[in-house]
């Protein structure tokens, strides 16, 4: 196929291609296996913005001041090894077959997501989507932000937080915002303003004019 370096679609990661809030609670059960609570994780998340908790999880780890520092080496090993392994159990069903067809249809992927950048390569690499990606960046600054950098005169920009789609609106009005409501996950019941559309699954193409 012919990717058109004018029309980039952006994809959040955490929440709209993977099921983060699920992978959490599996990742906090193996610790929970090796004898470490939440009483002992949950000091760390003072270290780690609020809204950032997902994507900085081998930071909380490794930053915790109750585990042995042998025990933090093991455990982070063990949790990159079942994200390796088992991360792709946590992508959702219609991501690939989006992603697919929106490259079949000339556009250029960017998955744009916030974080520590180990863990978020980590999930990456688990989730076995690199091949439906033609970039992945790993952002501590507000997202509108990269996509100066990307400089499209066509963009379509996919995430689930609601201050994200309206930063983006804010700076770039030009860009078609799409608002994605996962069930059970953090965002499920707040709503942007000024997304252009607000969808619980993701079809290529996206049906602009059903709702927004």
């Amino acid at each position: 196929m012919n990717i058109n370096e004018s029309r980039t679609l952006v994809v959040d990661f955490d929440r709209t291609i993977l099921d983060s809030d699920r992978l959490y609670q599996d990742l906090y059960h193996i610790c929970e296996n090796h004898g470490i609570g939440r009483n002992l994780l949950d000091p760390a998340l003072a270290l780690v913005p609020p809204e950032n908790v997902l994507f900085n999880f081998f930071l909380m780890v490794q930053r915790s001041k109750g585990i042995e520092a042998a025990k933090i080496r093991h455990l982070v090993a063990e949790l990159r090894a079942f994200i390796r392994t088992k991360g792709h159990r946590y992508v959702f069903d219609d991501v690939r077959p989006f992603l697919s067809s929106a490259i079949q249809a000339g556009w250029k992927v960017v998955v744009l997501t916030y974080g520590d950048h180990d863990f978020q390569v980590a999930k990456l690499a688990g989730s076995e989507i690199g091949d439906l990606c033609h970039l992945f960046t790993v952002t501590s600054t507000p997202k509108w932000d990269q996509l100066e950098i990307f400089n499209t005169s066509s963009v379509i920009f996919l995430d689930d937080n609601p201050r994200d789609i309206d930063g983006v609106k804010d700076r770039f009005p030009h860009v078609v915002a799409v608002e994605v409501k996962r069930q059970n996950t953090k965002y499920q019941t707040a709503h942007s303003l000024k997304a252009n559309l607000s969808v619980n699954q993701l079809h290529w193409p996206l049906r602009f004019g059903e709702l927004g």
